[in-house]
C-alpha cells in the first residue's frame, strides 16, 4: 500500500501572531525540515561527524536523517496543540472541526508539550526508542522516561477528545507511514536503534534543521485558505538552501607535513618540536589525543595548526576549534588564526569563522569581518577570504562554524547538561580540537574538561593539547579521560620528565618522545624582593630605556602597585591591565598593549613603559618584556609569566640584555593574603621552597613543575613555615584523587600530628581522656550491657554494636568502646536526656542533627578517604581549624551551652555528651553519665534570606 497525505493536510504547524491570514500546514514544515536534513548531510556535515553517527553507509544516515526531519513534529498532531494554535485561525479551525471536535481541558495542555507528545506517539507506534527520544529532545532537553510513560495513561485527553481516538490515531498513522515510505522504509522495524552518543549528534542535527526550517525568511508561510502542494518540493527547499548559503566543510589540503610546505604556510622552516608534531600527526593510524609540552615561544600554535591540517586531511574533519583560557588570550591570538584561516579558504567558497566569547563584538578584527553578509560580491576586493556567517552568530550555534576561536568554556559547556548542548556536540564532532594552556584550569574546570574529552574520544575527534608547564599527573588524567580507561600503573609515559615532550595515542597504544632542542637555551636569573624595594629595582633596570612588566595575583594589588610606581617613578609611563575594566576600555587597553610591547613593537614604543597587570598577562599573549616582576604564584604559572620575558629576538638596552625575573614576596613566612586566597598556602609554599636562583630554559621547566606538583611522592617535613598538606584544599578534588591513587597517607604530616597530640587520643588519659569529661565520674553509673544496647533503642531494634554470649556481654574491647564514643557523641538521640532545671533537652548529637553520613570502604584507608574533609584554611574556615580534642575539656560537672564552633573541624567533631568510660583489665565494662550539653538557640535558629 502506498501512503499519501490526506486528512493530515488540515493540521496546523506554524502561524504568524501578527498576521492571521498566514499559516503553514504541519506537513509542509515537516517536509521543509526533512529537506534541510538531507542537504545538511549531503553538503554541510563533515565526513568525521557522519562516521560518529554510527551508520555504515551514508545512504542509511541520509534516510534516517530525513525520517527524523519528516516526523519530528508529529506531537503537534494532538488535540491539545491544534486547539491552541488554531484559536486565531477560525477558517482553518472550522476545516479541522468538520473531522473531529477540538475539545481539550486547557489546564492540562502543558503536561503534553509537542516534543514529549511526539516521543510518546512514536513509542506507541513501535518506533525504536533511540529515534523516539531524539524527537522528544528536539527542543533542547531530553524527556524523562516517567514523563513519557505517563502520557497516554494520565493525559489521554491531550491527545484526542473522548470518542475520537481512531481519528487522531489515523493522523499519526498517515504521517508516520508516508514519511517512512518517503525515506525508503516499509515499517518501523527497519529503523536502526542508536547508541547514546549517536543520538546526541542526530538530535543536534535535527535541532539545526528545525531552526532553519522555522525561519520564515527561508520558508515563508502561505495563505490560510491554502493547504500547500507536493509540487512545490523540492524547489521550495532548494530556494531556501541557496539563500541560506551555509559554507561547505573545510577540505584541508595534504602536504603540510613537508617542511617546504610548512615554510610557505607560516613563513619559516619547522623547528625540532614542530617536526616531531607533524610526524606524529602524519603517521598515527587513527584520530587520537596529542599532548605537546614545550617552552613558551617555541611555536606550539603553528605546530598545532599544521597538525590540524594533516589530521583533517587524513580523517575527514571539517573545521578547527581553538580554545584558550581567557578572553584576552583569545583576542590576542585571533589575528594569527585569522591569517591562517585565510590560507584555508577560497574566495568562491569562503569558510565561516567565529570568535566565541562573551565580548567578541568588541574585538576590532572581528567587527571588520561582520559587515559582509553571507555572500561575497564577485568583484569585491576582500581583505580576508573567511566570513562571519549570519546563521552562526548566536551563542548556541557558535561551534557550528568552520573555524572557531574562543574561550575554553565553549568546550566545557559540552560536558554540561545544558539546554541545546547537542548543538555543541554536533559542532565539535566535525572538528580538530586544540586547547592551549591546558594546565591553566582549576579542579572544577578540569572535571568538565575530562568529561568533554570522554565525549570527544567517543566521537574519535582529534584533540591537541598544548602546555609549557603540565604536571605529569595531569597529563595522565587527560590521556585516560580521552581513552576512557586507566593506564597501567607502571606505564613509563605517565612519569616521564623529558622536555620538550610529545605524548600521543596511536590506536590502542600511547606513544611518547622527548624532543632534543635544536636551538640554544636561555638562562633567566631569579631574585626576590619585597614591595618597598620594587621602585628602586625598576629605576635601575630601566635607566637606559626598555619596558617592564609587573604581574600580580589580584586586581586590588595591581591597582596598589600601579599607584606606588606612578608616585615613585614619575618619569615612567605606568599602564594598568586587568580583567575588571569595562569591556570597551579593556579591549582598547589590550589593543594598545599588543601594539606597544608586542612582537612588532619598536624601541620608541617600548621605552620607559611599565605595565602592571594580573593573570590576564600570563597566558598566550604574544608580548615581549625586557624585565619581569612577578608576585609569588604556583611554579607552573610563574614559568608561564617568565614566558613573556625576552620572548623575541631584539636589541635591548645594556642593563636588560640578561633576562631577569624578580619574584615579589612578603619577606616573611606568611604569604600575601590576596595570593593565599587565590592559590592557597600549599602551592605557594612549595613554589617558594623550590625556587632556584636561575632557571635554564627549556631544560629545567619540567623538573621544576614535577618537583612542585609531585608532593605526594616527596613531602618535605619539619621545614620552617611548612603548611599542613592534608588541611589544604586548593585543588581539593585533585589532591583527593592523588591521595586515592597513592594508596596511603603521606607518613610525615600524619606522624607529626599524632606526635603533637598523642595524649588526646588516649582513652584513659588522666586529664584528657579521648572524647570524655573526667568530671563525669560523679554521674550515673551504667554497665556494659547498657552500653551495648545504647544504640538499639529504636522500633526496629537495630544494634550497631555486637552482643556477645556469656561474660563478654558485660565487656567491650577498647576499639569497640572508641567506636561507641564516636557514635554516642555524634549521632545518639536516645541517651543522656535528663534535663536540668530550666535547661533544654540534649537531643541528637550534632552529626545526627545535620544528617551527616559516613561511607565505608573495603579497608581502613578507603574508609578514611571516603570520609576525608579537605579544608581551605583562611577561606572556608572562620577561625583556625581545631577539632574538639585540641580544645580543653569542660572543667565543670554542670551541663552548659556548647560554644558555637568557629571552624569546620570543630563543627564536625562536636562533643555533646558528658561521660567517662570505666575499665577493668583490658576491657571496658561500664561508663558514668552526667548528661549532655546543648546548643544555644542562635546557633540552631534557621536563617532566612530577609534576615541576612
Amino acid at each position: 500500500m502506498r501512503w499519501t497525505l490526506n486528512k493530515t493536510r488540515l493540521l496546523a504547524g506554524k502561524t504568524d501572531p501578527e498576521n492571521t491570514s498566514l499559516w503553514l500546514p504541519l506537513w509542509m514544515h515537516l517536509w521543509d525540515t526533512a529537506g534541510i536534513m538531507e542537504r545538511l548531510v549531503r553538503q554541510w556535515l563533515p565526513e568525521s561527524a557522519k562516521r560518529a553517527m554510527g551508520f555504515e553507509r551514508e545512504e542509511a544516515l541520509l534516510a534516517h536523517a530525513r525520517f527524523l526531519g519528516g516526523i519530528h513534529d508529529i506531537g503537534k498532531a494532538t488535540v491539545a496543540f491544534q486547539a491552541n494554535i488554531l484559536r486565531t485561525l477560525p477558517e482553518a479551525r472550522q476545516r479541522l472541526e468538520m473531522l473531529t471536535p477540538l475539545d481539550c481541558p486547557e489546564q492540562n495542555r502543558r503536561e503534553s508539550p509537542h516534543a514529549r507528545a511526539g516521543e510518546a506517539i512514536l513509542l506507541w507506534n513501535d518506533c525504536p526508542g533511540g529515534l523516539a527520544s531524539i524527537v522528544g529532545a528536539h527542543h533542547g532537553r531530553p524527556q524523562s522516561c516517567a514523563a513519557v510513560d505517563d502520557q497516554l495513561e494520565c493525559w489521554e485527553s491531550n491527545y484526542y477528545p473522548k470518542g475520537q481516538e481512531k481519528v487522531w490515531q489515523g493522523f499519526w498513522t498517515e504521517l508516520l507511514m508516508t514519511v517512512l515510505q518517503d525515506c525508503g522504509f516499509d515499517d518501523t522495524a527497519e529503523l536502526y536503534d542508536l547508541d547514546p552518543q549517536e543520538e546526541v549528534l542526530l538530535t543536534g542535527l535535527l535541532i539545526m534543521a528545525d531552526w532553519i526550517a522555522s525561519n520564515t525568511e527561508y520558508f515563508p508561510l502561505i495563505p490560510v485558505e491554502e493547504l500547500g502542494s507536493m509540487e512545490d518540493y523540492p524547489a521550495r527547499v532548494d530556494r531556501a538552501w541557496e539563500k541560506l548559503a551555509l559554507p561547505f566543510p573545510w577540505e584541508a589540503q595534504p602536504g603540510i607535513a613537508d617542511p617546504q610546505e610548512f615554510a610557505v604556510r607560516f613563513g619559516f622552516a619547522p623547528n625540532a618540536v614542530q617536526r616531531a608534531v607533524l610526524e606524529a600527526a602524519d603517521t598515527a593510524a587513527e584520530p587520537g589525543i596529542l599532548i605537546l609540552e614545550a617552552q613558551m615561544g617555541v611555536g606550539k600554535t603553528e605546530a598545532a595548526l599544521a597538525a590540524a591540517e594533516i589530521m583533517a586531511s587524513r580523517f575527514g574533519l571539517g573545521g578547527v576549534f581553538f580554545g584558550l583560557p581567557t578572553q584576552a588570550t583569545a583576542n590576542g591570538i585571533f589575528p594569527r588564526l585569522l591569517g591562517w584561516a585565510d590560507t584555508q579558504s577560497e574566495e568562491t567558497l569562503p569558510q565561516a569563522i567565529k570568535l566565541a566569547h562573551g565580548m567578541a563584538e568588541l574585538n576590532e578584527n572581528y567587527l571588520r569581518l561582520q559587515g559582509r553578509g553571507v555572500q561575497l560580491e564577485e568583484d569585491a576586493q576582500e581583505e580576508h577570504q573567511v566570513q562571519v556567517h549570519q546563521w552562526f552568530r548566536g551563542n548556541k550555534q557558535a561551534l557550528l562554524a568552520n573555524f572557531v576561536i574562543g574561550t575554553v568554556d565553549q568546550l566545557l559547556l559540552a560536558a554540561l547538561a545544558q539546554k541545546h548542548v547537542m548543538l555543541r556536540h554536533l559542532g565539535l564532532a566535525g572538528k580538530v580540537v586544540i586547547i592551549d594552556e591546558c594546565h591553566a584550569y582549576d579542579t572544577y574546570m578540569n572535571c568538565y574538561l575530562d568529561r568533554a574529552l570522554e565525549w570527544l574520544g567517543w566521537y574519535k575527534v582529534p584533540v591537541i593539547l598544548l602546555s609549557a608547564t603540565l604536571p605529569a599527573r595531569r597529563r595522565t588524567e587527560l590521556v585516560e579521560a580521552y581513552r576512557q580507561k586507566k593506564a597501567a600503573p607502571d606505564a613509563p609515559w605517565k612519569t616521564s620528565c623529558g622536555y620538550p615532550l610529545l605524548t600521543w595515542t596511536d590506536g590502542a597504544e600511547v606513544k611518547q618522545t622527548a624532543i632534543p632542542p635544536d636551538a640554544p637555551g636561555q638562562t633567566v636569573q631569579l631574585t626576590t624582593l619585597t614591595e618597598p624595594e620594587l621602585p628602586a629595582l625598576l629605576r635601575r633596570k630601566l635607566a637606559e630605556g626598555g619596558c617592564a612588566g609587573v604581574i600580580v595575583n589580584t586586581v586590588k594589588k595591581a591597582q596598589k602597585i600601579a599607584q606606588l610606581l606612578r608616585e615613585s617613578l614619575p618619569d615612567k609611563e605606568v599602564q594598568l591591565f586587568h580583567a575588571q575594566f569595562l569591556m570597551p576600555d579593556r579591549a582598547a587597553r589590550e589593543n594598545q598593549l599588543m601594539a606597544r610591547i608586542g612582537k612588532e613593537s619598536t624601541p620608541k614604543e617600548r621605552n620607559d613603559l611599565i605595565v602592571v597587570g594580573t593573570q590576564v598577562m600570563e597566558q598566550s599573549l604574544d608580548i615581549d618584556l625586557d624585565v619581569l616582576v612577578t608576585e609569588l604564584c604556583p611554579m607552573d604559572l610563574l614559568l608561564q609569566r617568565i614566558g613573556r620575558l625576552h620572548r623575541h629576538h631584539r636589541s635591548r638596552p645594556a642593563p636588560l640584555q640578561q633576562a631577569c625575573c624578580a619574584v615579589l614576596d612578603t619577606g616573611e613566612d606568611a604569604f600575601d593574603a590576596g595570593s593565599e586566597a587565590v592559590y592557597g598556602q600549599w602551592m605557594l609554599w612549595r613554589t617558594r621552597n623550590f625556587l632556584p636562583r636561575s632557571i635554564r630554559l627549556p631544560e629545567e621547566i619540567s623538573p621544576l613543575v614535577q618537583r612542585v606538583y609531585g608532593w605526594e611522592r616527596e613531602i618535605p617535613g619539619g621545614a620552617q613555615g611548612e603548611p599542613r598538606p592534608l588541611m589544604q584544599s586548593d585543588d581539593a578534588l585533585e589532591r583527593w584523587s592523588a591521595l586515592w591513587q597513592l594508596g596511603h597517607f603521606p607518613a610525615e604530616p600524619v606522624r607529626d600530628y599524632l606526635e603533637q597530640w598523642k595524649d588526646r587520643f588516649w582513652l584513659f588519659h588522666p586529664t584528657h581522656p579521648f572524647w570524655q569529661v573526667p568530671q563525669a565520674k560523679i554521674g550515673t553509673e551504667y554497665g556494659a550491657a547498657k552500653l551495648n544496647g545504647e544504640m538499639s533503642e529504636s522500633s526496629n531494634k537495630l544494634r550497631l554494636f555486637p552482643l556477645y554470649a556469656g561474660q563478654s556481654k558485660e565487656q567491650l574491647s577498647y576499639p569497640q568502646a572508641a567506636r561507641w564514643l564516636l557514635c554516642v557523641n555524634g549521632y545518639d538521640d536516645t541517651s543522656a536526656k535528663p534535663k536540668g532545671k530550666g535547661l533544654p533537652s540534649v537531643g541528637a548529637g550534632w552529626l545526627g542533627k545535620i544528617g551527616f553520613i559516613q561511607a565505608q570502604g573495603d579497608n581502613l584507608y578507603e574508609t578514611l578517604m571516603l570520609n576525608l574533609t579537605l579544608l581551605r584554611d583562611g577561606r572556608e574556615c572562620w577561625g583556625e581549624s581545631k577539632p574538639c580534642w585540641e580544645l580543653e575539656a569542660p572543667k565543670s560537672a554542670e551541663r552548659t551551652e556548647i560554644c558555637c564552633p568557629d571552624n569546620p573541624a570543630q563543627l564536625l567533631t562536636l562533643q555533646s555528651r558528658r561521660l567517662l568510660l570505666h575499665r577493668t583489665g583490658e576491657n571496658v565494662d561500664g561508663f558514668c553519665l552526667l548528661g549532655g550539653d546543648f546548643f544555644p538557640l542562635d546557633f540552631l535558629q534557621p536563617v532566612f534570606s530577609f534576615q541576612r
